[in-house]
């Protein structure tokens, strides 16, 4: 049975009392995460040894995280990623958001904001309301951010939202993992992203429109390699980042190599298929339990829900990414049920503001990665990529597993 305690974390500087909350399982994981920012602050999983390593960057405080500029472990929004020029057209009106990355929007305000939280049937959930104008958006938006621990060492973070009026939401988490939990770098990380093509950008990482083949580029991560094998390349889209900050576009219809989970009229997900042309064997049903017949294997009972067009639709997870520590043997697996995902190597995390990252050490370069589940960068002002629209009457919701093994 997954416990759940909280405790004082700090106080903001504007006087606010940060709590933090401990998930912790009979496998001995632990997940540790904030109300501040709904910030992961710290992911506790027994290795190959069964040592328990911490395998996300953080803060040891509070001042780290209200000073830091990285959004390490938070939860980003409205709009996760770059929105070009800070502006965009919806319904004739043209919105002018704020501008925190030269020209551009990034991610917004909500890594830096206090939530309400709750411990609700076994799950953290965290709420915020985002009235209409904040950082430029129109529509008032009530959020939910929902933590849950299996006992299968699988962190399920759900994201829901709803409007008062046509909106553009696009949530992730932005942790960055290090698997290996010692503050070194993860060059030595092997990692896998079932992904052909990933989106172009230009000198300020925004769209460009072009949506390009990874074959034949140091982006072709469809079978397992270093993360540090080609990240000194001088392929254009890869030397402009000083590494690797792309937007990856995940396979989700039948017919591919990705893996497709379909529900049952019970409302179970069975995870079933390929992932890269590895099988991720499926869980199969006895007596209306779930049996897994291997520790790959991953189930999730939600029922359908409407997507961002107001259309029911099946909840579809994705396995799409699959990485390894080299000194610690711990693999982490990743599903979503999002279009695309941003990986992010800690290309500028050393320039971080905070002055020090866990155990008063600085973070160094390539010190963790991000797979950060999302819709397209800039989506708003590219038709051609999914909408990121929501209307009245409709509900966001996406869902993210991050899966750990020693």
């Amino acid at each position: 049975m997954v416990k759940i305690y909280e405790e004082r974390f700090g106080e903001t500087k504007s006087g606010k009392t940060v709590t933090r909350y401990t998930m912790e399982n009979a496998a001995g994981m632990a997940v540790r995460i904030l109300d501040y920012g709904c910030t992961i602050q710290s992911i506790l999983v027994p290795d190959t040894e069964g040592i328990r390593r911490d395998v996300v960057l953080g803060y040891d405080d509070i001042d780290g995280y209200e000073a830091g500029s990285c959004y390490i472990g938070a939860f980003v929004g409205r709009y996760a990623n770059r929105i070009k020029d800070a502006a965009f057209t919806l319904d004739g009106k043209e919105y002018h958001l704020s501008k925190n990355d030269g020209n551009n929007h990034l991610h917004g305000i909500y890594s830096f904001e206090m939530f309400s939280g709750s411990v609700e049937e076994g799950k953290l959930v965290f709420r915020r309301t985002s009235p209409a104008g904040e950082e430029g958006y129109p529509g008032t938006l009530q959020m939910e951010v929902i933590y849950e621990l299996r006992e299968d060492n699988a962190l399920v973070i759900q994201y829901r939202a709803v409007t008062d009026e046509d909106t553009v939401v696009n949530f992730t988490n932005h942790s960055y993992f290090n698997l290996n939990g010692d503050g070194g770098d993860v060059l030595g990380h092997t990692l896998m992203i079932g992904a052909d093509y990933f989106t172009e950008t230009d000198g300020e990482s925004i769209p460009t429109g072009r949506i390009l083949p990874v074959e034949g580029t140091p982006l072709d991560f469809r079978k397992e390699k270093l993360i540090g094998q080609d990240i000194f390349s001088e392929y254009q889209q890869v030397r402009q980042c000083r590494g690797f900050d792309h937007n990856y576009v995940l396979k989700t219809g039948e017919g591919t190599s990705g893996d497709i989970v379909k529900e049952k009229e019970s409302g179970e997900i069975i995870s079933q298929g390929k992932l890269s042309g590895e099988t991720i064997p499926k869980a199969r049903e006895t007596g209306g339990d779930t049996v897994k017949d291997d520790s790959s294997a991953f189930t999730l009972k939600e029922p359908s829900v409407r997507d961002q067009k107001g259309e029911s639709r099946q909840t579809v997870l994705l396995p799409f990414a699959r990485a390894a520590g080299d000194k610690s043997g711990i693999v982490l697996e990743a599903y979503t049920t999002q279009p695309g995902v941003q990986l992010y190597t800690g290309n500028f995390v050393d320039e971080d503001a905070a002055p020090f990252g866990k155990n008063e050490r600085r973070v160094p370069r390539y010190g963790g990665f991000c797979l950060e589940t999302q819709h397209f960068p800039s989506s708003p002002n590219f038709p051609e990529f999914p909408s990121t629209l929501l209307s009245p009457g409709e509900e966001y919701r996406q869902i993210t597993v991050y899966k750990f093994r020693g």
